[in-house]
């Protein structure tokens, strides 16, 4: 009798303990890598309203000054805006490209640590 009592307490008590921290590991670290990747989203549609309002504001400059609208037909005459235009219009693509790397890089780790300590789990469940 003093044999089982001790295998349940001990055996069963500690599994139980163990296999509730691994989940509770394995939940945080996913909550950390959802919060990362909704982080990286927030930060593109930040920097994409960001450069829209800059566009719009520039536009809007050109309508209110007189002095500053000279100015800025001028740079248009040069061509600084479309060179502006264009290259900004490829390197949007290389900053998004770049972040949904980076999205994808922290989905992909995030999987793999959540496999990790799911195998953990069953292994710490057969024992």
């Amino acid at each position: 009798m003093g044999s089982i009592f001790k295998w349940l307490v001990g055996g069963l008590a500690s599994k139980s303990l163990f296999i509730g921290i691994q989940i509770t590991v394995a939940v945080a670290l996913v909550s950390a890598h959802v919060a990362m990747l909704i982080f990286v989203v927030g930060l593109i549609l930040f920097v994409y309203n960001k450069y829209n309002e800059l566009t719009e504001l520039i536009a809007s400059f050109t309508a209110q000054s007189e002095i500053f609208g000279i100015a800025l037909n001028i740079l248009q005459s040069m061509g600084v805006f479309q060179a502006f235009s264009d290259v900004s219009a490829l390197f949007m693509l290389i900053i998004i490209g770049y972040f949904t790397y980076l999205g994808g890089k922290i989905v992909f780790h995030s999987l793999k640590m959540t496999s990790d300590e799911i195998f953990k789990i069953g292994v710490l469940a057969q024992q």
